[in-house]
């Protein structure tokens, strides 16, 4: 049984890693035209000798990267084209991927390992993706507007786009409800990434006149994130007093923003923890804090105002941060519940000792005098000891113990659990309460030792025992 349900579901997570890989190839391969390109000049993987070159300043020639994005951050250092290391990084994940697929194809039983991979890759491949996304996001929203510059890159679109439905997928299958809860966390970070760092008006050219009520009351933007890093800094932090508070508000809000939809994306493909939820909890609360101040300094500082997207993206924080207390309260409910259950396991009373009938005893000892002495192929059946008068047993209890009678437990008792009948070395020992499946087939096996200690009652409900395991 365990096999028909474990291939299955192998298969399925070895689909969704190959869908996986290619829509990763789909974004090396799929031609990109530009105005005095041909079709294989646009393809980003024979670009890669250009994003060498553009990172290492060597001379490997090839094809003009079009992915290019040259920055100084805070106006120090030397300029790195950030669009070339992702778009390497991107290469590399995506070759590491395909050999992975090698072992992946070649396991038969465990069908976690297909899923891992499949989660890793993608996870790897979404970082320079999601990357190289923003910045086209930025060139979008940069100061000369959508009119400057025309996206086109759908290549990189087209394996973002594959690859996180892949990853959603699978948070689907193998997660079930904990898969939509992430779902449902990941398309509210994306809702307020769309609202708060990245407009979708710039994205979406056609809905600038629609939402143009909105866009005239936003203050200065989210956008302002786009450029944030890329400014010197006297012209990043120029502001005084209120003003620059509300920056720095601005800016964590913002970055947070962007933190929390890349966080939420990877949460998808990995099994919720406790370190996980107070994580969330605690960037959530971040996002929130800097939005409320946000505000605040909105309605002191002079002519600045509040724009309905900013009380959209403070819903949307408390909105995930309500659902992750929710998710942390009864994760932390299903531990107490098992720890209680465990701690009561570990301070189970020992067997109290039970006082033995001095006739009984004798018959007990004549018997054990009887096995040892002859070999274990000759033993003759000797009178089995039947307690049906005798004391009242109190000791430790499980599921199988409750299914016998008190002589049987008296019984059961002196000779597994106190080991009074004799020496049973073959046999181990019983777990009250613990996994005791070796102890049944040992029984059965050295059943010719122990056949005058135990009754054919006894013996019966062993058997039993034993078919049911």
């Amino acid at each position: 049984m365990g096999k028909t349900k474990t291939n299955p579901t192998k298969y399925a997570a070895l689909v969704t890693y190959c869908l996986a890989l290619v829509s990763l190839l789909v974004g090396l391969f799929l031609p990109t035209v530009f105005e005095g390109e041909s079709i294989t000049d646009s393809m980003l993987a024979l670009q890669l000798p250009a994003a060498i070159d553009a990172l290492f300043k060597t001379e490997l020639g090839g094809a003009a990267f079009s992915l290019a994005f040259p920055v100084q951050f805070f106006g120090m250092g030397e300029t790195i084209d950030l669009g070339a290391v992702f778009v390497l990084l991107y290469a590399l994940f995506t070759a590491f991927g395909i050999i992975a697929l090698i072992p992946v194809i070649a396991s038969k039983k465990d069908r976690k390992t297909a899923l891992k991979a499949a989660s890793l890759i993608e996870i790897l491949a979404l970082i320079p993706l999601t990357s190289l996304v923003f910045i086209e996001c930025t060139k979008l929203s940069s100061v000369a507007g959508s009119d400057a510059y025309v996206f086109s890159n759908f290549n990189i679109l087209a394996a973002f786009g594959g690859t996180l439905l892949m990853l959603i997928v699978q948070s689907f299958v193998y997660k079930k409800g904990s898969g939509f809860i992430k779902f449902m966390l990941f398309m509210l970070s994306a809702v307020a990434l769309l609202v708060a760092v990245y407009p979708i008006y710039l994205l979406v050219p056609a809905l600038a006149e629609p939402m143009q009520s909105i866009i005239d009351k936003a203050p200065a933007g989210f956008v302002y994130l786009s450029s944030f890093f890329f400014l010197p800094l006297e012209t990043t932090f120029g502001a005084e007093g209120m003003e620059l508070v509300f920056v720095i508000a601005l800016v964590i809000a913002s970055l947070m923003a962007v933190i929390n939809f890349m966080l939420d994306m990877f949460g998808l493909g990995k099994t919720t923890n406790k370190a996980m939820l107070v994580t969330n909890i605690v960037r959530y609360a971040v996002e929130i804090i800097a939005i409320i101040l946000m505000i605040v300094m909105g309605f002191l500082i002079e002519g600045l105002g509040i724009a309905i997207i900013t009380y959209v993206f403070a819903g949307i924080a408390v909105l995930q941060f309500i659902i992750n207390i929710i998710r942390a309260c009864t994760y932390k409910k299903a531990v107490a519940v098992g720890t209680v259950v465990v701690a009561k396991e570990k301070k189970e009373k020992p067997a109290k000792p039970v006082k033995e009938d001095k006739k009984v005893k004798k018959a007990a000892n004549d018997s054990i005098a009887a096995t040892v002495a002859e070999p274990v192929a000759e033993v003759k059946e000797e009178p089995r000891l039947v307690y049906s008068v005798g004391p009242i047993y109190d000791g430790p209890s499980d599921k199988f113990i409750e299914t016998l009678t008190n002589d049987e437990k008296v019984e059961f008792a002196r000779v597994f659990l106190e080991r009074k009948m004799g020496n049973l070395p073959n046999i181990p020992k019983y777990v009250v309460g613990g996994e005791n499946a070796k102890f049944f087939s040992s029984v059965f096996i050295y059943y010719g030792r122990i056949r005058g200690l135990v009754s054919d009652g006894l013996m019966n409900k062993f058997y039993q025992q034993g078919n049911m395991m």
